[in-house]
């Protein structure tokens, strides 16, 4: 009989059975179960090289869509500080950041950023706001030529901004090479006009993905 996995056979032949007669029909059985067992061993074993097949393939076709999509796209990330706006009271901050288009026939961008604004407030009154502008803006030839803006709100000496800009299908293509994608953020005090800012904090973060 075969003592290997990889040479099992079920059509391999038994040695004659010499089993007294009561035990005939036990070793019939059990030679039975034997050659059973040895054709789901062999069942299986077909099932899982063809399985490794189908795995090997397709991670070798998600290797290459993933570097098909890799080549056809630039992520560049940024981060920014705001300036603390020395000298208004009222003024939280600015931050802004420019980035470049890559060489390479891009064909558009999405912008991914974040904002986060925070201060300790003095007041009397109402409780005061923060009020947070997050732009993403495309320019050419130093002129805005497309972009939009979203506006948050928060209490308490903080608040945060998120924003997902795509660049439309109308959009020049390709972009040109050096021009800006410029995201900027701007935060202030509303709701109280007496309230005075200190220990004023921007931040702003985000990604550029420019894409074919």
């Amino acid at each position: 009989m075969a003592r290997n996995p990889q040479d099992i056979n079920p059509g391999d032949v038994f040695p004659q059975r010499n089993l007294p007669g009561d035990a005939e029909k036990w070793g019939r059985t059990l030679e039975d179960r034997v050659i059973a067992l040895e054709k789901a061993v062999l069942a299986d074993r077909s099932s899982i090289l063809g399985t490794n097949r189908n795995i090997a393939a397709t991670t070798a076709n998600i290797e290459a869509r993933f570097q098909a999509l890799t080549s056809n796209v630039f992520p560049v990330t940024f981060e920014a500080e705001g300036d603390g706006a020395p000298g208004f009271d009222r003024r939280v901050g600015f931050a802004s950041v420019r980035v470049p288009t890559p060489e390479g026939n891009y064909r558009g961008y999405v912008v991914t950023a974040t904002a986060i604004g925070s201060c300790d407030l003095a007041f009397t009154g109402t409780f005061p706001r923060l009020g947070c502008l997050l732009e993403a803006v495309y320019t050419y030839d130093g002129e805005e030529t497309y972009g939009s803006s979203v506006t948050a709100t928060g209490g308490r000496g903080s608040v945060f901004a998120s924003r997902t800009e795509i660049s439309p299908d109308w959009f020049l293509y390709p972009l040109i090479p050096g021009e800006t994608v410029w995201v900027s953020a701007d935060v202030w005090v509303t709701g109280n006009l007496s309230a005075v800012a200190s220990n004023k904090s921007v931040r702003l973060t985000g990604t550029v993905l420019f894409y074919k």
